[in-house]
């Protein structure tokens, strides 16, 4: 069974491919703050393109994950099954979508499907990246005692 306080911890994971791409989104409108060069600047762009060109996609699929989890989920071991899925599904539908716009812009069926791969490639390896990064946070709180005993 989740607790709310289980529920809360992965709504809020839910919300991460959002928030912190829209705050190096802001980060990059004040040049006064953010003049980065380096490493760190890289992370900022790609973090500002994954909201570009994945995040009507990932925000339909997050609506729907936070409503499964709020009214769905019974356990941890259910939310780990959609969690460990939904960079597939996320990539997949912006890949397709990348396919259709880029189709249509080129006229070339080729080159659309080409470049849809690549941004479902993108979109999945973020969503790895979002996943690991939930799993490993909650390895820790729960190491912390922050949280209850995950239920499985």
């Amino acid at each position: 069974m989740l607790t709310t306080q289980d529920r809360n911890f992965y709504l809020s994971a839910l919300s991460a491919p959002i928030v912190l791409p829209a705050v190096a989104s802001l980060f990059l409108m004040l040049e006064r703050v953010y003049s980065g060069t380096g490493a760190e600047a890289g992370i900022v762009y790609l973090l500002v393109l994954s909201l570009m060109y994945g995040g009507v996609p990932y925000f339909i699929a997050a609506a729907w994950a936070i409503w499964w989890l709020v009214r769905r989920a019974e356990d941890e071991r259910a939310v780990r099954r959609v969690m460990f899925r939904s960079p597939m599904i996320v990539g997949l539908i912006v890949g397709l979508a990348w396919a259709v716009v880029f189709t249509i812009q080129d006229g070339d069926i080729g080159s659309g499907a080409f470049l849809g791969a690549l941004f479902a490639l993108y979109a999945i390896a973020l969503g790895y990246f979002y996943v690991l990064a939930t799993v490993l946070v909650r390895a820790i709180l729960l190491r912390q005692r922050q949280l209850p005993s995950a239920s499985s």
